[in-house]
């Protein structure tokens, strides 16, 4: 699998995951702001998570696609990991 076709498969993950996860808060009556800011959290963390499920499946030293020093790749939401 080539990067851009890893990035896509997390995006169309995300995005199917998501749609589940969806359906259940208004299934529980959850109102429409809260829901946005989930589904923005959701799917950030969900690429995240899969990017993760790579570097595991494929140590950091043969992944071909990570770089320690690119901070770029990373999608923390923590800002001293971004200097």
């Amino acid at each position: 699998m080539t990067q851009d076709e890893m990035i896509h498969r997390a995006y169309d993950l995300a995005e199917d995951h998501w749609k589940y996860i969806e359906e259940l808060l208004w299934a529980h009556g959850e109102k429409v702001g809260n829901i946005d800011i989930a589904k923005f959290h959701y799917k950030e963390a969900f690429k995240h998570g899969y990017k993760h499920a790579w570097e595991d499946t494929f140590d950091k030293f043969t992944f071909p696609y990570y770089d320690a020093n690119d901070l770029s790749q990373s999608t923390s939401c923590n800002k001293a990991d971004k200097k």
